[in-house]
């Protein structure tokens, strides 16, 4: 009972360690990417039940899908987010003689780079509560609000006292409240909007993951990429979380985080862009290409034909950088030294199923470079197998005549877009399966041919790395290609890792690492439609 849960809306979210130790979570920054956030302010590091001065740890964890709750026996500690508004409650029921609720204020300006924090905490006490003013600076307050007045301040540690069964916690900006109740009510009703019917099934956990990651502020809205470590925008995140969720209630946000992202990079998905709206790293060139296919895949859906203008801004970008046979020069989804001027592999094949997508439904026509288009698409039909394929695997990189074989997951991109034909493509799989591409825990990250470090992900090397992306890519390529024995295989290791660590959220690396909760999983949706 040591892993990592959190509770999200869309204005706030909370992350703890289910056995009670909250500090010291995460990496990006170090130690300060747990405990509770509201919108762009990290306000409190952690919130842990006491006995006297004794951290008790949980015995069990309950995933509510509205909220989440902690079991102590006969007691329960439950945490719950409003779905739309700045407000996050706790709720302690059935509590014990000497139990205390410790809230510790830590405050972080990590988004907010031109502010500076000094809190300030007051308490006013009513007859059968209190208020605690936790103020920030000038424009920055938040209050916390209790149903009981034996509440005290020690060191920015708030110690509250229940004497009401149960025990309410509200903390909020100021000037709102919510009981615990209404946060739940208010989250039920909302998502019943964009959720199926509750089913014991990866379909439905992966869609209410994404939901859970679907952050809104001042700046705009859309799917965060995960948490603890990265909770802003990615542009081919945002891809594969948009694409999973195009046939679902959802897609009304999947049309708003396509804007928000166009919005912030000029009409292209940039890599990555803070919740302040500050836009860290421009797009990666397989980016362009892959926004346009997400683009066009809703466009076909809807007909709001105006979205085209957004893939005619990709062509203006990609028609500048593309090589020779065809294909966009520049990084991809793997960060391969000394590749700058190589066309990679995952980017061609983006490349191509956009063009083929254009194609088969018949949006090309509607596009300002559609004669261009045309003739491109004829070259790319009549040179991919040529160009990209060694033989039994693919190249990873190519410019000119230099074709660079690195053995990463890009392998399977071909095949997860269904671009070879199916003699060609079975022979792939079944090259790359005693390559020992496929593990029990999933699809590894790189063959050892050369060793990439793992960085923050762990004392081994990233070739081994099991991620859930390339999983779920080599899933959907093994339906592709009919291989029934790897798609098992790859299932059974997604529906493992469902299983593992927090119930009810598939991590960013299998079967349990990474980010807790990792947004792009919601393509194993469509891949499972």
């Amino acid at each position: 009972m040591n892993f990592l849960f959190y509770e999200s809306g869309r204005r706030t979210y909370y992350i703890g360690r289910a056995n009670g130790k909250n500090e010291n979570i995460g990496w990006h920054v170090k130690g300060k990417m747990g405990g509770l956030w509201i919108d762009n302010t990290r306000l409190i590091s952690s919130i842990t039940l006491l006995k006297g001065s004794e951290v008790l740890v949980s015995d069990k964890f309950v995933n509510n899908i509205y909220h989440k709750s902690l079991i102590f026996g006969e007691t329960q500690l439950e945490f719950a987010a409003h779905p739309n508004e700045p407000a996050f409650s706790v709720q302690l029921s059935n509590y014990q003689p000497e139990h205390v609720l410790k809230i510790c204020v830590d405050p972080s300006a990590t988004w907010l780079k031109h502010e500076s924090f000094n809190p300030v905490l007051k308490i006013k006490r009513k007859r059968t509560g209190a208020v605690v003013t936790i103020s920030l600076n000038a424009k920055r307050k938040f209050v916390l609000h209790t149903n009981t007045s034996l509440i005290g301040i020690r060191d920015r540690e708030i110690i509250i006292t229940p004497s009401s069964n149960p025990l309410t916690c509200v903390i909020c900006d100021h000037g709102i409240d919510f009981s615990f109740d209404e946060i739940v009510n208010a989250k039920n009703s909302f998502y019943s909007r964009y959720l199926p019917q509750y089913r014991k099934d990866i379909t439905f956990w992966v869609q209410l993951n994404a939901l859970d990651l679907y952050f809104a502020r001042e700046s705009g809205e859309g799917y965060a990429a995960g948490l603890p470590e990265f909770p802003w925008w990615f542009g081919i995140d945002s891809v594969y979380t948009g694409l999973g969720l195009l046939h679902t209630p959802q897609i009304e946000l999947v049309k708003a985080s396509i804007e928000n992202l166009a919005k912030h990079g000029n009409g292209v998905a940039p890599h990555e862009v803070t919740l302040t709206g500050h836009v860290y790293a421009k797009a990666r060139t397989n980016e362009i290409p892959a926004f346009a296919y997400l683009v066009t895949r809703y466009v076909s859906l809807t007909d709001e034909l105006y979205l085209m203008e957004l893939v005619d801004r990709a062509f203006e970008k990609l028609f500048n950088i593309l090589n020779d046979d065809g294909y966009p020069v520049g990084e991809g989804v793997v960060e391969v030294p000394g590749t700058s001027n190589f066309a990679m592999l995952d980017t061609a094949s983006w490349f191509y199923a956009l063009m083929l997508e254009l194609n088969d439904t018949g949006l090309i026509n509607h596009l300002r470079y559609s004669a261009q288009a045309k003739v491109l698409l004829e070259k790319l039909q009549g040179n991919f197998p040529n160009i990209w394929n060694n033989g039994e695997l693919f190249y990873d990189a190519v410019s000119g005549e230099k074709r660079l074989f690195e053995g990463h997951f890009i392998q399977i991109y071909p095949l997860t877009f269904g671009l070879v034909p199916k003699e060609l493509g079975k022979k792939v799989i079944k090259r790359m399966k005693k390559e020992g591409f496929f593990t029990e825990k999933g699809m590894i990250h790189s063959l050892p041919l050369n060793i990439f470090e793992a960085g923050e992900y762990g004392p081994t090397d990233k070739n081994s790395i099991v991620w859930s992306l390339p999983t779920i890519l080599a899933l959907k390529a093994a339906k592709n290609y009919e291989d029934v024995e790897l798609e098992i295989k790859m299932l059974e290791a997604l529906n493992s890792a469902l299983k593992r660590g927090m119930p009810g959220s598939i991590p960013e690396i299998l079967p349990e690492g990474g980010c807790i909760v990792q947004a792009w999983n919601a393509f194993l949706a469509d891949v499972l439609r």
